[in-house]
């Protein structure tokens, strides 16, 4: 070997090991910041002898990364679909539960019993006004909040869209800077990149390519291309108040397109399938709208009960009796009320309660009156499956713990799915953190050894230089 090629290849190993050290402390500088991944040097063979740096390249898995994305869409879908039927399932109130709806139904039942054992107490007639108001308040509450938990999902809708828009113009951009390179490849463009792609993620699953150059070309998992050359736009307009009965098919609630291609869940063969969007579609259009028709199924027993001669003498045939609809079409849950004849503040009598919603004068003050009528149509057996998912014949009471038994059981198959569903999402985290993190002790110990190493090569270069000048003293 020659003098020159001792000393080129000695200081191709100072500059490798010089880069090295720069690497290394770079990735323990940047250890604790998150989404961090840590960078490699890969070296290989001068033309001449000695080592070069190919490249500086960041630590990754694109199968796992491809894994752990899909899982990450499909948990936030779930869990948005588990808040939802966990909200639906506190509205109607745990076993126990002082407010819920059965609760409510209990105490009227109680009251009608009450009444019935003492017909002329004035007390005990306003009692049973107050446990039917209270029983109608909490069916209006249900109503309302079937609006509300619309209105919110097709909100969050709209925030998502606008933020996976804000995410795909900032990668446009970003795909320019890495097509223009990276100096030293220890800029942080990697890291801007991954945190706008994870965005993405949450929203809906998508397919993450290399387009050459540093770009990155990104569909969505059933083929929609959302970032080729450049950002394109999800197309969504919120509703506003989304009142019961509204459907994309009645043209009052948006889907999502992309350059006039349909993508809304369920909504054809390039819909979304998962992801958060498709978990709030799924609240504000199955989830919630399902659990509206059972409460307005419900509400809509609870006046037909009481409706008609056969339980009041007074009524006409299909009037409507003790509870009213207050109109016709969706929401009926919302609109259900106690008739005012019996409410003093509007006018009524309490007596009407003992004896009959058109009764003109009060009857004796000791008979029973309706009240009996009331009873049995509370206890007549009657099957709504669309409540209560059998076609079992059961009374008010029996319908409504029926109904509350199908509510219980989808949160706790829809809190089982999101939690699997999270779970295997936070292990392919793991898994994919165990490849790209940080060990600073790895590291430190490889600083010491690219500090020997450097010494090798500087030595190499003492004795090179003593050699020359030995030789020129001679």
């Amino acid at each position: 070997m020659t003098f020159s090629n001792a000393l080129s290849n000695a200081l191709s190993g100072m500059n490798a090991a010089t880069t090295a050290v720069q690497v290394r402390s770079n990735n323990i500088a940047n250890a604790s910041n998150p989404g961090y991944a840590r960078r490699d040097v890969v070296l290989s063979t001068g033309v001449v002898g000695g080592v070069r740096v190919t490249s500086i390249e960041r630590a990754g898995d694109p199968i796992l990364l491809k894994d752990r994305l899909s899982a990450a869409a499909r948990s936030a879908g779930l869990n948005a679909q588990s808040e939802a039927v966990e909200q639906l399932n506190q509205l109607f109130g745990e076993p126990g539960d002082t407010q819920g709806l059965f609760a409510s139904l209990t105490r009227f039942e109680t009251s009608l019993d009450d009444l019935a054992a003492t017909p002329e107490s004035g007390s005990y007639q306003a009692a049973t006004l107050r446990a039917a108001q209270d029983l109608t308040n909490t069916i209006n509450r249900l109503g309302d909040a079937v609006t509300e938990a619309r209105t919110d999902a097709d909100r969050e809708i709209g925030a998502t869209v606008a933020a996976v828009n804000r995410a795909l113009s900032a990668l446009e951009d970003l795909n320019g800077i890495s097509s223009r390179g990276d100096a030293n490849g220890l800029g942080d463009a990697a890291e801007q990149r991954q945190a706008q792609i994870d965005i993405i993620a949450q929203a809906l699953d998508i397919n993450v390519d290399d387009a050459g150059r540093g770009r990155l070309r990104i569909t969505t998992a059933e083929g929609v291309l959302l970032l080729g050359e450049t950002a394109r736009t999800i197309e969504f307009s919120s509703g506003g108040i989304v009142a019961p009965g509204q459907t994309i098919g009645s043209g009052h609630l948006s889907g999502l397109t992309v350059d006039g291609v349909d993508i809304t869940p369920k909504g054809g063969a390039q819909a979304i399938r998962s992801g958060y969007l498709a978990g709030q579609f799924a609240v504000r259009d199955e989830i919630v709208p399902e659990f509206s028709d059972r409460i307005d199924d419900l509400s809509q027993d609870i006046v037909d009960r009481f409706t008609g001669t056969g339980v009041d003498g007074t009524l006409a045939p299909g009037e409507e009796g003790l509870f009213i609809s207050n109109g016709t079409g969706d929401g009926i849950a919302a609109r259900i009320s106690v008739n005012s004849a019996v409410n003093p503040d509007e006018g009524g009598e309490l007596w009407r309660l003992r004896d009959g919603i058109n009764a003109t004068i009060a009857g004796p003050s000791a008979n029973l009156g309706v009240i009996g009528g009331l009873l049995a149509a509370a206890d007549a057996p009657r099957a709504l499956s669309s409540v209560t998912d059998t076609p079992a014949v059961l009374s008010l009471s029996e319908t409504t713990a029926a109904f509350a038994s199908v509510v219980g059981t989808q949160r706790q198959d829809a809190v089982s799915a999101a939690a699997a569903a999270t779970s295997t999402a936070q292990s392919l985290r793991d898994e994919e953190l165990a490849i790209t993190g940080v060990n600073t002790d790895q590291e430190l110990q490889s600083l010491l050894l690219i500090e020997q190493a450097y010494a090798a090569n500087a030595r190499v270069v003492q004795v090179v230089s003593d050699m020359m000048a030995r030789l020129l003293e001679i």
